[in-house]
């Protein structure tokens, strides 16, 4: 079965998540029930709700943080905050709120209770939805607090502009180096013969659409079409009809997963001028 990658920052752990629960569902019960701490404490049932209540609330906090740890790593927030956005809605708000309901259900049917009789709708859902935002704004600020900004290179050198290709720069997926030769292929895998070494190529290329893999690879960011983790190395499988993969160390990992994430950021500071 095929490992899922999350990102590195754990945000909230168990034993956090659990104490969490526990506080936020009794504040939440007191105040949805509208009676004093001591007339509820000395009830039986308040602490079965209470208990149902903490667990629901305990998996779902585990749902959002081990969702937005997915997001975390296929869209990070430095990439895009426009791509991540709806996606963190449906799957770290909307996406709990629902299985939150589902528990809610199966709470009551067990009791033999109709949910549309009960409180749930009037103050419970409400108080959820609240819960849900606060924990993604929690989330979101703790990123915000441990990510590091990515530094800026700084502007290259002038590009060659004399130099002759037999390639457009649009049309380049990938440059390799083999037996001291380089070669281009394009968008539709046709292979070309390179005249130019790959140093003096990436002088000429805008570096937040081209990287240089293992001194022998420089591949375009249109050509790539995901990254895997494989053992401890990153595996990027080009698109089709390219049908290739490029392997990174993984001393190199890091700075590649840099690049792919938040060099699209960058002004284009590569270019001719």
């Amino acid at each position: 079965m095929k490992k899922i990658i999350v990102g590195r920052h754990a945000y909230f752990g168990i034993g956090s998540s659990l104490v969490l629960a526990t506080c936020s569902t009794l504040v939440l019960l007191s105040y949805a029930e509208q009676k004093t701490m001591g007339f509820m404490l000395q009830r039986s049932n308040f602490y079965i709700a209470w208990a149902f209540n903490a667990l629901i609330a305990f998996v779902l906090i585990r749902i959002c943080v081990w969702a937005t740890r997915l997001l975390d790593y296929r869209y990070p927030w430095p990439r895009s905050y426009a791509k991540r956005w709806p996606k963190q809605l449906c799957l770290v708000i909307l996406l709990p709120l629902l299985l939150s309901f589902l528990m809610v259900l199966v709470y009551f049917l067990l009791y033999r209770k109709n949910i549309l009789q009960t409180t749930y709708f009037k103050r419970y859902l409400l108080l959820d939805t609240l819960g849900v935002v606060l924990l993604n704004a929690a989330l979101f600020f703790d990123h915000q607090r441990h990510h590091k900004p990515l530094k800026i290179p700084k502007k290259s050198r002038k590009p060659n502009t004399d130099l002759k290709w037999p390639l457009s720069v649009d049309q380049i997926a990938y440059i390799y180096a083999k037996n001291k030769a380089c070669f281009a292929v394009d968008f539709d895998g046709e292979e070309l013969f390179w005249q130019q070494s790959l140093a003096k190529t990436l002088d000429c290329l805008n570096r937040a659409d081209f990287y240089l893999v293992r001194r022998s690879f420089i591949v375009n960011r249109k050509a790539i079409a995901q990254l895997e983790k494989q053992d401890k190395r990153l595996k990027v499988s080009l698109i089709s009809p390219l049908a290739h993969s490029i392997s990174v160390s993984r001393s190199e990992a890091q700075a590649f997963k840099n690049w792919w994430y938040y060099s699209a950021e960058l002004p284009e500071m590569d270019k001719a001028e």
